[in-house]
């Protein structure tokens, strides 16, 4: 027998987010910064002038053993980077969009940066904020073309109204992508080689 409770002001309040359902394991995070910061510079095959520019540099010193990448090296990185772009492949194109927007590096204004922190490269492609930018062009209230300047304008003149719900639904996206990287990576430890 089920009982029902009748309905309260407390339980009618909107979904609870929890701050660490928002986040990546500590695996998958790792897998994701690595991958869109550092897995391309791990693959590639080093140039020879680029030891006789740090020789040069050096006072012609050569480099430190072990400091260029192996074959084997590039080899584990290439299989590490393929595993992590097969669980994306497997992914919706929303949630790859999301994470690609939140990791991808990128340079913004200040302001917007400060304001959204992490979040900035998903809030400057969301389509909310799109739509909002659109709008206020055709009412004559912006010239840019650029999401990030345009927040980073109004954030500078102190007209924030709105700027917190382009966050939560960036935090929802990000929650939501993130656990489905998740789901799609499993439970295992890190594909990430270990720095030698």
């Amino acid at each position: 027998m089920t009982i029902r409770h009748p309905p309260d002001a407390a339980h009618e309040q909107a979904p609870l987010f929890l701050v660490h359902a928002l986040r990546a394991s500590p695996e998958g995070e790792e897998e994701l910064v690595w991958f869109f910061t550092e897995a391309e510079l791990a693959i590639a095959i080093p140039s020879n002038f680029g030891r006789v520019v740090d020789m040069a540099l050096s006072g012609g010193k050569r480099s430190a053993p072990g400091a260029d990448p192996t074959a084997d090296d590039r080899a584990e990185a290439l299989h590490a980077a393929e595993t992590i772009r097969r669980r994306l492949e497997s992914l919706s194109d929303g949630d790859v969009g999301t994470i690609v927007a939140l990791y991808t590096p990128d340079i913004w204004p200040p302001a917007f940066e400060s304001y959204f922190g992490e979040l900035a490269g998903l809030v400057a492609r969301s389509r909310t904020a799109l739509r909002e930018l659109a709008d206020a062009k055709r009412r004559g209230d912006a010239t840019t073309s650029s999401v990030a300047q345009w927040l980073a304008d109004r954030i500078a003149r102190g007209d924030e109204a709105g700027l917190d719900a382009l966050r939560v639904e960036a935090e929802r996206a990000r929650g939501v992508a993130l656990r489905a990287y998740d789901r799609a990576r499993g439970r295992g430890p890190s594909v990430v080689p270990e720095q030698r």
